[in-house]
């Protein structure tokens, strides 16, 4: 045990000793702020796409189990209580993504239009995202009551 935490921290220091390099600053850097917008925003969007994508997925398989309820003779009273939350969150959910990816597509355009790319950038989309989200609390407070 001691001789592998001999070896990695040897092998740890030995590698920042390597790379050492002077006056790094990694966010004045224009290439790397452009690499961590552009690794930032592909994750972003693989993450909104995939959500998309399983929201869909479960519409489609709630519809499929509700259409059994219906063949399979189960009571008016139970498909109804079955049904009544769930078209109510499917608005709720449908208006989310709505306020989501306009809140993202407006961050975009307002990037477009400050460049260069730089550390504001992921600031206006942070915001822009940040704002989405709160229209849709509002959106829900205000539907709740």
């Amino acid at each position: 045990m001691m001789k592998k935490l001999t070896t990695l921290a040897t092998i740890l220091i030995v590698s920042f000793s390597v790379k050492a390099q002077g006056n790094f600053e990694p966010f004045r850097d224009s290439t790397f702020n452009f690499e961590f917008l552009k690794i930032t925003s592909t994750i972003i969007a693989i993450v909104v796409v995939a959500a998309f994508i399983l929201s869909v997925i479960r519409l489609i398989f709630d519809n499929r189990i509700k259409n059994k309820m219906i063949e399979k003779g189960v009571s008016d009273k139970v498909v109804e209580q079955f049904l009544q939350p769930t078209k109510q969150d499917t608005n709720a959910q449908a208006i989310k993504w709505f306020l989501i990816l306009f809140g993202i597509g407006l961050g975009l355009i307002i990037v477009n239009f400050t460049m260069p790319l730089g550390l504001h950038s992921v600031a206006i989309m942070a915001f822009s995202t940040s704002l989405s989200f709160l229209g849709h609390y509002y959106f829900l407070r205000k539907s709740a009551s």
